[in-house]
């Protein structure tokens, strides 16, 4: 017998151990709920950083949060002293962990390990075949790809990255600063900055990000990062306490065009959820998880959150300029940080901004690549 769910999660990732999380409110302990995961979620595979003003929902498990960030290029290197926002890192392992006490707490919520199949949907339900049984819901979450991405479709890079969190011996990092960007390192042809994220003087996450569809081996990561503990931060002793590998997609194919959304609805990377310009994800899906408890709670047809408007369009614009090299993007990132204050590009980057605040963004890269870029989006 087929058993029936009021809400199925197909996933327990960053997205759909969110929703989860809120969902655990005693508001709403009547309904049923079911989280359909393969893997266990125990490891520390990946690290979240984001910024924030106010308290968020996961504060408790932030690991790190700073006030003052660096930028470095060939350029210029300048300190971003934040105001109103924290940057703040949060490790996957604690957030794993953080949920599904949470969710484990709450005996509404069942958790089993399978893997779902396919996903059927009719006029009255919606059916999940899995490996080992079958489903029902009335309204299903989901945070997986039906379908390959199409890597050729313009604008589509592959944000990929390998980080260690490294402990030394003598004291090498100020726990006051986090590095936002460092450009110094060789281009090769790509994107490339590494960012180094320290919790103690002698504890830190250092890693690298590369915009590019050619991914590495671990080796090549880790030769990179070597090469840039030894170099820019001029340490030779050191543990690798633990190691980080990943490919995160920058692109707007997933972006929902359909209003309202049906009885499935996509969250987290499917949905749009990372930022296409930049890759950032976390304090977006936050948002995302909030927008549709918020539609649960007033009994509202559930619409999409990310879509088609003009940060989308934004996006677009900076992929197109930096993928077809209309300009550097060691040379973009320095003039947003050189000419404007470091709070309204993150508020830009937030997709919280104003068409005034909007302007004044647009105005700190070299204008006619940008220009020629909108023209060609727009045609």
């Amino acid at each position: 017998m087929k058993k029936s769910y009021d809400i199925i999660i197909c996933g327990a990732g960053c997205a759909g151990l969110s929703l989860a999380y809120r969902l655990c409110d005693p508001f709403f302990q009547n309904l049923t709920i079911l989280i359909i995961e393969p893997e266990s979620k125990t490891q520390n595979d990946r690290t979240w950083s984001y910024w924030e003003k106010d308290q968020g929902v996961f504060d408790p498990i932030v690991s790190k949060r700073w006030k003052a960030l660096e930028f470095h290029s060939q350029y210029m290197s300048k300190e971003l002293l934040l105001k109103d926002y924290e940057y703040k890192m949060i490790k996957a392992s604690d957030f794993y962990k953080f949920c599904k006490i949470e969710i484990e707490f709450n005996n509404k919520i069942d958790w089993i390990s399978d893997r779902v199949n396919s996903i059927e949907e009719s006029d009255e339900h919606v059916t999940i075949h899995t490996e080992k049984s079958t489903f029902i819901a009335d309204r299903v979450f989901k945070n997986f790809h039906d379908q390959s991405m199409d890597k050729n479709e313009p604008w589509y890079v592959d944000q990929h990255f390998g980080g260690w969190f490294i402990k030394t011996k003598e004291p090498a990092f100020d726990p006051h600063k986090a590095v936002f960007m460092d450009f110094r390192i060789d281009q090769d042809g790509d994107i490339r900055f590494f960012y180094v994220l320290p919790k103690s003087t002698t504890e830190a996450l250092v890693e690298i990000a590369i915009f590019s569809n050619d991914l590495m081996s671990q080796k090549e990561y880790d030769k990179l990062i070597t090469n840039y503990i030894r170099d820019f931060i001029n340490i030779v002793e050191y543990e690798i306490e633990e190691r980080e590998y990943g490919v995160i997609p920058m692109t707007s194919q997933f972006i929902n065009k359909a209003e309202p959304a049906t009885k499935i609805i996509n969250i987290g990377t499917p949905s749009g959820a990372i930022k296409a310009s930049s890759g950032y994800a976390f304090y977006r899906i936050q948002k995302q998880c909030q927008h549709i408890v918020d539609q649960l709670r007033a009994n509202k047809e559930l619409t999409s959150f990310f879509k088609k408007n003009r940060f989308s369009f934004y996006d677009q614009i900076m992929l197109n300029v930096l993928l077809t090299k209309k300009v550097a993007g060691d040379k973009v990132f320095t003039d947003l940080f050189r000419k404007l204050p470091v709070e309204d590009v993150l508020t830009f980057l937030n997709e919280e901004t104003n068409l005034a605040q909007e302007i004044k963004i647009f105005t700190a890269p070299p204008w006619a690549p940008f220009t020629k870029a909108m023209i060609e989006e727009l045609a």
